[in-house]
């Protein structure tokens, strides 16, 4: 055999010494060329050359190893951790250097240091965390709900005050027995007279009278009922304050009597004054009205009027809470058209007609604010079904005599019964 090279691409052959001289093509570089020997050893065979080829792998491969190898992410997520690092320590050191700002009303119940009783006496007692726990009692006596009322008792003090009914110390009874005397307890005073004429009544006066330890009393009072004083006991407990006690009594000053004159139109509003009763004892003074239809507000036009007409056929026939909140929202434009809806359902003795009144008594009562007495059916304890209907009557027409005051002071009615202001970004009616 004798060894022959391509003169192009110097790739080696072994061929038989009878092709020495013939024209070759190259397998390599497919030139053709004349075969001389050559008497060096040849690198390579081509066979050997393809096998070396067969075993690397092909470049397409090889380029997505090394993708592998050199993740082009990481030097991205590298950039972005550094990025990030570096802005919370920018956040950090700022914060450092600012004085924390203080919130107004968390300053404003803050005690100075070194004052005695401190802790109450910055603080407006009808915001005292104490009046809270009143505030959410009174709502659970207004509803009935024994549950929520209970939460806020402190069942333990009741039950040493009224000489331990089971003749048993508190702490020794047992879990559910705790929970039989608080329960029942709760149903007691939701149904207590005194208590519930404190639920219907809303606090505008409250003074802190003793500190003692965790125990605390709150003299508290109501414009609406000028003459009683409320005496409420509360005990502090895991952080909350409970209703440990209460006493009314009535603050009857003698006061020089000074007849003053009155116009023709004080003295007619004066006559208008009723002393309404509630079915639970509760007493309120009225002022009642003809029940007839009122003027909108000039605000409302025709198109703002029939939206809310149709809000309340809504609640009317369906209950719906997001036309009640609509309506709300709307106030005091939508009083008027509630008020007029009143107007076209004239009180009589069908059960689907009271049941409409007492849901139109329900929305006016979430919209304004201002509580009624109108007895809802199969809620009552009333038995004189002449005297039910002689509520309801002056219930509803109280509604008109409230709103004949206070149509034209709306803002002053805010401030009266607490509503919160109104916000501009809320719809308003469009004039």
């Amino acid at each position: 055999m004798a060894h022959t090279r391509c003169p192009h691409c110097q790739t080696a052959y072994k061929i038989p010494d009878t092709r020495l001289g013939a024209n070759i093509r190259c397998k390599q570089c497919q030139q053709v060329f004349q075969a001389e020997e050559v008497a060096s050893q040849p690198r390579s065979t081509a066979g050997e050359g393809q096998r070396r080829r067969r075993r690397q792998a092909p470049a397409s491969v090889r380029a997505q190893a090394h993708r592998r190898k050199t993740n082009p992410l990481v030097p991205i997520m590298l950039v972005v951790v550094g990025i990030g690092m570096f802005y919370g320590l920018y956040v950090a050191f700022q914060g450092s250097q600012k004085t924390p700002q203080k919130d107004p009303e968390v300053e404003a119940q803050l005690p100075e240091a070194g004052s005695e009783n401190s802790s109450s006496s910055k603080v407006d007692p009808l915001h005292h965390p104490a009046m809270r726990s009143l505030r959410y009692a009174r709502m659970a006596i207004q509803a009935y709900n024994f549950t929520s009322l209970e939460e806020r008792l402190a069942a333990a003090d009741f039950y040493q005050r009224e000489g331990e009914p089971s003749g048993h110390p508190w702490r020794t009874l047992s879990r559910q027995e705790q929970q039989e005397y608080a329960h029942a307890l709760a149903q007691r005073l939701a149904e207590d007279p005194a208590w519930r004429e404190l639920a219907e009544q809303e606090p505008t006066f409250a003074s802190l009278d003793l500190e003692q330890g965790d125990r605390l009393e709150f003299t508290v009072r109501s414009s609406a009922l000028p003459q009683r004083i409320w005496k409420v006991n509360f005990l502090g407990q895991d952080g909350e304050f409970r209703l440990a006690g209460m006493t009314a009594e009535e603050d009857l000053p003698e006061v020089v009597e000074v007849e003053e004159e009155t116009t023709p139109e004080e003295k007619g509003i004066q006559e208008k004054f009723v002393e309404l009763t509630g079915e639970d004892g509760s007493k309120g003074r009225v002022l009642r009205g003809k029940i007839e239809k009122v003027d909108l507000l000039e605000e409302t036009n025709p198109s703002q009027a029939r939206e809310m007409k149709q809000l309340v056929n809504e609640v009317l026939d369906s209950e719906s809470l997001a036309a009640e909140r609509q309506l709300v929202d709307l106030r005091p434009h939508s009083i008027p058209v509630v008020l007029n809806r009143l107007v076209d359902l004239p009180l009589t003795d069908d059960p689907a007609r009271v049941m409409q009144l007492a849901n139109l008594d329900s929305l006016l009562q979430k919209i304004s604010g201002r509580n009624s007495m109108f007895p809802r059916p199969g809620m009552t304890s009333l038995q004189d079904a002449q005297e039910i209907r002689n509520l309801r009557q002056t219930a509803l027409e109280s509604w008109f005599g409230w709103w004949d005051q206070w149509d034209q002071r709306w803002n002053e009615w805010i401030e009266e019964a607490g509503l919160p202001k109104p916000d501009p970004r809320r719809r308003r009616p469009r004039g």
